[in-house]
């Protein structure tokens, strides 16, 4: 499983008023990726739903706001999460 990891590739490319990330999902098989925000850190939020489904090798881009303070992007499949 430890090789399974780098299979999912996260990509961060910085932009003038916003971040964005890519999650790129290069397993043979669908995850689960999920964001979590630390309200108690800030307000500010990314512009996409916290958990969404990835097929195996798609890729789904959001932004999240520069004053985004403190926050989590991680995946998990069937057997738990992927480290």
């Amino acid at each position: 499983m430890k090789t399974l990891s780098a299979f999912v590739t996260l990509v961060l490319a910085a932009s003038a008023s916003a971040r964005t990330f890519t999650v790129y999902n290069g397993c043979p098989f669908t995850i689960w990726p999920a964001i979590y925000t630390d309200l108690s850190q800030g307000t500010a939020v990314p512009d996409y739903p916290t958990g969404w489904e990835a097929a195996a090798y798609t890729a789904v881009s959001f932004t999240v706001p520069d004053n985004w303070k403190a926050g989590r992007i991680w995946v998990s499949n069937t057997t738990g999460i992927l480290q």
